[in-house]
């Protein structure tokens, strides 16, 4: 009878640690659920003019994003070269995506800052602004595969003419797909 009160007291404990580890695990990621799309560094001189975090329904519709031959959706979890861990939502394709911007300043440059997985290699898109083509965006020059990487793109000035664009990132080539979790659009204040 000792011997089956033991059992049972690890049982319930093994039960408890179980517990309470799911639920911390729960709760952490939660908390980095929330604050994922929000990228951390500030660019001098320059205001943000809108955030679009690719999987996430709510703000997908507020820039009209739209995704041609998808190709992959889910989720990763990578540490920044910091080690800061980040848990996001993404999608993939091999087509193109499309989104339209408000609010921008006429006649001053547009940055993109783009979260990506550079595990998928030579992703290379064609970067169209309001039906004009800009240039070639190679995303995954010096990535790490399994960490986290941010890419930059410039949209000259003379290419912003109004206080609206549309874009696109049109598939050229990769050794799979072209991966997106997040973009960070910005111009100088």
């Amino acid at each position: 009878m000792k011997n089956f009160s033991v059992k049972f007291h690890i049982v319930i404990l093994l039960l408890l640690l179980t517990y309470a580890c799911a639920l911390r695990v729960f709760l952490f990621s939660e908390k980095r659920n929330r604050r994922n799309s929000q990228h951390q560094t500030v660019i001098q001189g320059m205001r943000k003019v809108a955030e679009l975090d690719v999987g996430n329904n709510s703000s997908e519709k507020n820039l009209n994003y739209q995704i041609i031959k998808p190709s992959w959706s889910g989720s990763r979890n990578f540490p920044y070269p910091n080690n800061a861990s980040c848990n996001d939502n993404g999608r993939a394709y091999r087509g193109k995506e499309t989104l339209t911007l408000e609010n921008l300043i006429p006649n001053k440059p547009i940055v993109i800052l783009k979260r990506l997985d550079p595990t998928v290699k030579n992703q290379v898109v064609d970067v169209n602004f309001n039906g004009k083509f800009i240039s070639k965006w190679a995303l995954d020059n010096g990535g790490v595969p399994g960490h986290w990487h941010e890419s930059t793109f410039k949209i000259p000035r003379e290419f912003v003419t109004g206080p609206e664009g549309t874009f696109s990132f049109v598939f050229v080539e990769s050794t799979c797909d072209i991966n997106s979790f997040c973009y960070w659009f910005f111009q100088p204040q």
